[in-house]
């Protein structure tokens, strides 16, 4: 199966930036989550930011608002099916 991608980018905090999700399956329900720490036994902790479905051609853009703090954080894009997607996103202060 083709592998799906997610693009990132620099947005300022509680700023918005678009991203777009591809190589999903047709109609997917996507859900786009960022980590925004660890836990004490270092496992990820994540916040849902958007979700949508995707297109016929398996792409999502979405725009979606990062309140963060700043430094460089994780996205994801998790498919209803099991499709996933990472990237960094980087954010700097307000």
């Amino acid at each position: 199966s083709a592998s799906a991608s997610l693009t990132g980018g620099t947005v300022a905090n509680e700023g918005q930036i678009t991203v777009l999700a591809a190589g999903f399956r047709g109609g997917e329900g996507i859900t786009f989550i960022i980590q925004t720490g660890t836990t004490a036994d270092g496992i990820p902790q994540f916040t849902p930011l958007q979700s949508g479905v995707a297109t016929g051609g398996g792409t999502l853009e979405k725009k979606m608002s990062i309140r963060t703090g700043a430094g460089l954080f994780t996205l994801k894009a998790i498919g209803a099916t099991g499709t996933e997607a990472t990237s960094a996103i980087t954010v700097t202060a307000k």
